[in-house]
């Protein structure tokens, strides 16, 4: 269901792929607040977006880009996935 919401906000259109990809951090410490807290997790609010860097290959196109962590879904089979969204710098 949020995946259906996720493609109602989407501006253009997707295409299906499966390739293997890096993710690099911009910066190794955030400052964060801590939200709530149990003996399983932590839920934080962060002052600014997490941006990484994204490189991938379609086909024989090598694509560089900056991204920012929009949202995510944890699965029942302990994955995760993650929307991105590209921006400029």
């Amino acid at each position: 269901m949020l995946m259906e919401k996720q493609a109602e906000r989407r501006k253009k259109g997707r295409k299906q792929v499966s390739v293997d990809t890096e993710l690099y951090l911009e910066s190794s410490m955030f400052k964060a607040r801590i939200v709530d807290v149990s003996s399983d997790g932590v839920r934080l609010e962060l002052n600014k977006p997490i941006n990484f860097h994204v490189r991938f290959k379609l086909g024989e196109k090598r694509i560089s880009r900056h991204a920012r962590l929009v949202w995510s879904v944890n699965s029942e089979e302990d994955s995760t996935t993650y929307g991105f969204r590209f921006f400029e710098e």
